[in-house]
């Protein structure tokens, strides 16, 4: 790699700010749901923009001072990214407040302080191992886990480069030799993470996957003396190709498509090899094309636009219900308003201010309080969202199941309110308005059984078996719980039961990971299932209970159930229960429609279409040994399921049922394992 300076390359690349355009264009168009199911590669191309672009601007200074200026370059970072974030997080909270739903006022507050402090991609990628098989909200602050990121790379890279500059003077090495080897260190050990964590929701946020598409970028800034020196002849062509690469990623990737994993390579290299053929060939077609005004315009304001745009859409789309293409288009174009407002009001006016350029140290003030003023409204909003206005919550009481006290709601509350025989019990009927029930709908996500707070599940990305005891710990007789959060939602029931009946319960579960051999599973999820399988070949229970999601076969359950049933233990599914709607929570649907709560029942029919239960029965009906215990008349004993049945909340995220709900199933349940004998 030659040392030859690059001081001399042009600063201001208009192919550059065409390929901005390319890349927000595409994030747009995903997010707007207009048929380009892989738009959200323009990601990678911003990652791989701003790993050449802070490269090129580092390694300059490097070579003229011999330094790198920590507090000029913060400062300069802080002039062009911090005003126009915290406008639009502000602007945001206050949305929020406004239209947003209460029940998420809390975590979507506490998503802006994070995105406030740039690392709220490391929240998010906590989140999604609880909650990507679930129907959760979006975040209105979803888009900055990208800024969080880039902003963490700004702050290890300088470091990097300074150590560079300091190893190439002191053992007379070229510096960008220098820098590629220290390069190195960081592109390699990510692209290799992000090849290996490829079914890992979590790999998607965090910035250990995403440094090796900016270490991408700085590559090619470090290369650009040596790649200017191609033949302009080659430039269109190597442009046309990269350009080739990004869109073909766009148009052939999906939501299913592992990433960033390898996938990645393709709109990332494209990326590069556009940049290559712009800096080789600044006068041919591809160049021209991105040199054209509408798109310098787009490239210009690009960051703007991005910022602004995703909140439109979740304002729009999913609190005032604005749904389809049709909307998502009129909603990113309306966002290009304040895009544009804030570009030349507030970025520009800001980022070339003569006095903050004389003043680093002020600059990086400034900045910091503008952050403090987005962690300010991040923390208000969050405090908003600790009650739930229009809804009074019952207080909950002890009954027994044999003798074993658990906590529900007052008598004959919850499934305990349907009686014997549920589908004629008017408890069921769903009502336009209910007294005050448990938990509040802004509790709703809350409630949760006690293995949450014990950590009982094992984590996306991991095949660990984490065990959990309960019941009566003390006993020999041991029964499992194995599958996902679906069996696990019964765990404090079963602790009841298990303490009546003298059971030690014991659970081995895995996020998103249903008992079965289903293909579409990851690779850490088959292997902790074969992890369970042996332990219980180890260790044979006298029972396991199990339950499965709505995509699941028979041919999917039946050679875990079969293996069991062949060593002697009895396979007991609990049946999935009707699954509502998934275009959003029942809570959510109780926090819009306070006048009338019959808006959020949905068909017990269609619930159960979209439920395991079906694939169940006819697993265990092949079977000796396996049994299903239905409870659908006592989670949805009418043609219409209710979302409060005996003054408790039937349903929290997505299919999964309310801890309180759960707990008063527990007599229930061990009415029909007496049935069963077991």
């Amino acid at each position: 790699m030659s040392d030859t300076p690059i001081a001399h390359v042009p600063d201001f690349r208009p192919d550059i700010q065409g390929l901005r355009a390319i890349a927000v264009l595409l994030v747009l168009a995903f997010h707007a749901d207009l048929a380009l199911d892989g738009g959200y590669v323009g990601v990678d191309v911003f990652f791989v923009l701003s790993g050449f672009l802070i490269t090129g601007l580092l390694v300059r200074e490097g070579e003229m001072t011999g330094r790198i200026d920590f507090l000029s370059f913060y400062a300069k970072r802080a002039k062009r990214l911090f005003p126009a974030a915290a406008l639009v997080l502000v602007a945001t909270t206050i949305a929020t407040a406004l239209w947003g739903p209460s029940g998420e006022l809390t975590e979507f507050g506490l998503d802006a302080v994070f995105a406030a402090a740039y690392l709220v991609n490391w929240r998010f990628a906590e989140r999604s191992v609880d909650y990507l098989a679930e129907d959760v909200g979006r975040s209105p602050f979803l888009h900055f886990w990208s800024l969080s990121v880039e902003e963490q790379f700004y702050f290890i890279w300088p470091a990097l480069i300074a150590i560079g500059l300091l190893v190439s003077t002191r053992f007379k090495r070229p510096l960008k030799l220098t820098l590629g080897v220290v390069l190195l260190t960081v592109f390699a050990p990510s692209l290799i993470h992000s090849a290996l964590e490829d079914t890992d929701p979590k790999s998607f946020f965090v910035t250990t996957t995403r440094l090796w598409e900016l270490a991408l970028g700085a590559y090619v800034a470090l290369g650009r003396t040596t790649l200017s020196r191609i033949p302009a002849r080659f430039g269109a062509a190597i442009s046309a190709v990269g350009l080739a690469m990004i869109l073909s990623a766009a148009v052939l990737y999906n939501a299913k498509t592992p990433w960033p994993s390898v996938y990645a390579l393709l709109p990332t290299l494209g990326a590069a090899l556009t940049l290559i053929g712009g800096q080789t060939s600044p006068s041919s077609i591809i160049s021209k094309g991105l040199a054209l005004r509408p798109a310098q315009f787009l490239g210009a304001i690009s960051y703007s636009a991005y910022l602004w745009h995703w909140p439109f859409i979740v304002v729009g789309q999913d609190w005032l219900e604005l749904k389809g293409p049709a909307w998502g288009f009129a909603l990113c174009a309306l966002s290009i308003i304040p895009a544009t407002l804030s570009y030349r009001l507030v970025e520009q006016p800001v980022r070339f201010a003569k006095a903050l350029a004389a003043h680093p140290p002020y600059t990086l003030a400034i900045g910091a309080s503008l952050s403090l003023s987005a962690v300010v409204a991040g923390l208000t909003l969050t405090l908003s969202g600790t009650s739930s206005p229009g809804h009074a919550q019952a207080e909950p009481v002890s009954v027994s199941v044999r003798g074993a006290k658990i906590m529900v709601l007052p008598e004959n509350a919850g499934a305990l309110a349907l009686g014997k025989h549920p589908t004629r019990a008017p408890a069921g009927e769903p009502q336009r308005a209910y007294p005050p029930f448990l938990p509040l709908p802004a509790n709703a996500r809350r409630d949760v059984p006690s293995s949450y707070g014990r950590r009982c599940q094992t984590k996306d990305g991991s095949s660990k078996i984490t065990w959990c005891k309960y019941g009566d710990t003390q006993s020999s007789r041991r029964v499992v719980l194995a599958g996902d959060s679906l069996i696990l939602q019964y765990a404090d029931a079963f602790d009841a039961i298990g303490q009546a009946r003298g059971w030690l319960i014991e659970t081995a579960t895995k996020s998103s990971c249903t008992f079965s051999v289903d293909p579409e599973q990851t690779k850490d999820c088959k292997q902790f299932n074969e992890n369970v399988l042996a332990a219980l070949r180890e260790r044979p229970p006298e029972v396991v209970f199990t339950n499965q999601h709505g995509t699941s076969t028979p041919e999917y359950i039946l050679p875990y159930w079969t293996e069991l049933t062949q060593l002697g233990i009895k396979v007991v599914a609990i049946g999935a229960n009707p699954r509502p709607p998934t275009k959003q929570s029942v809570y959510q649907c109780l926090l819009k429609n306070k006048t009338d709560y019959t808006k959020c029942a949905f068909s017990r029919q269609e619930g159960l279409e979209r439920s395991a239960l079906s694939a169940q029965k006819a697993a265990a009906a092949k079977l000796t040994g396996a049994h299903v215990i239905d409870l659908t008349d006592y989670i949805c004993p009418k043609k219409r399921c209710a979302p409060v049945i005996g003054n408790v909340l039937v349903f929290r995220q997505g299919s999964h049922i309310t801890n309180s709900y759960a707990k008063s199933l527990a007599p229930i349940i061990a009415e029909k394992l007496d049935k069963l004998g077991l």
